[in-house]
């Protein structure tokens, strides 16, 4: 099944049909025999199971039916909950409202980043490939990348970005595999079968689930995303109002220490300290957040 040349299938083949030898035990014999037979029968359909007969073919890394059974298990499980749909139309309503609520459910959970499985495997074929300088990838052109084996130096393999294809046993059918991940990682050069680990792919996820409801790129950035340079120098004016609003607050805190009890002095301390935690978590990019947020505290300015 994983021979990976027609040379290695042959000798395989060889090796598995040769004689058996002469035993006067036919409860033995006779089995091995008919075993032989049932393979025999299953290599003449090879070109639908082998993985060397399927090199040309797309499947992205998927040697298996697992896709037509996963979606019988999400058309089963999750859009007909186990029951019966008796007519056609009544099929029809439950794909066009549950299952439509499910894939945006699924999208966004990648979108929001709540789906680890991704940024671990992406992770993990990055560091496979921590050792080789980047000075060793060679860059045909745009698309086309010659990157070195890891096993073997004197092999190189060629990376197809624009197909997400590359020369190696993984790469061949189109699976995202280690030599596509370092080029991704150190060219940002984008891949059509990468998984969606970066900001702009998670937010290109969400347009497919919401459409024009979708919020802007900002909303989808994680903890780990570093802001640009311009990004970082953007003037914000709600920092400012917030320092001078926690210079007032420290000013009435030195006032009312004075006159209050012993309980009043500690609660002020911890105000203020949550007043210095929120002031770290405006940035030019909760702006719109904090915007929506000033006018509550406004209105209790008078309450005493």
């Amino acid at each position: 099944m994983y021979a990976a040349s027609d040379a290695d299938l042959t000798s395989a083949k060889n090796s598995f049909f040769e004689d058996v030898a002469d035993t006067e035990d036919d409860e033995f014999v006779d089995p091995v025999h008919k075993y032989k037979q049932r393979v025999q029968k299953f290599l003449e359909r090879g070109d639908e199971w082998l993985a060397v007969r399927r090199q040309d073919v797309i499947i992205r890394g998927n040697n298996t039916n697992n896709y037509s059974e996963s979606t019988m298990r999400v058309l089963k499980d999750i859009v007909l909950s186990r029951t019966k749909a008796f007519n056609v139309v009544a099929l029809v309503d439950f794909c066009s409202t549950v299952l439509q609520a499910y894939l945006v459910r699924r999208l966004l959970a990648f979108a929001h980043d709540r789906r680890a499985n991704p940024r671990l495997v992406y992770a993990e074929l990055c560091d496979r490939m921590r050792h080789v300088d980047t000075e060793a990838i060679a860059v045909v052109d745009d698309n086309t990348y010659h990157v070195p084996s890891c096993s073997r130096a004197s092999t190189a393999y060629t990376v197809d970005a624009q197909f997400g294809l590359c020369a190696c046993v993984s790469g061949q059918t189109g699976a995202f595999c280690k030599h596509q991940a370092v080029v991704h990682e150190r060219f940002a050069v984008p891949f059509p079968n990468a998984p969606a680990v970066s900001l702009h792919d998670r937010h290109k996820l969400a347009v497919v689930a919401l459409g024009s409801k979708c919020p802007g790129k900002d909303f989808f950035r994680s903890l780990t995303d570093v802001a640009t340079d311009s990004q970082c120098h953007v003037e914000c004016a709600v920092p400012q109002s917030s320092a001078a609003a926690l210079h007032s607050m420290d000013d009435a805190a030195q006032t009312n220490t004075t006159a209050a009890d012993g309980e009043v002095a500690p609660l002020l301390g911890k105000f203020k300290s949550e007043l210095t935690r929120i002031q770290s978590l405006v940035t030019p990019y909760t702006i719109s957040a904090v915007s929506d947020f000033l006018p509550c505290l406004e209105k209790n300015k008078d309450r005493g």
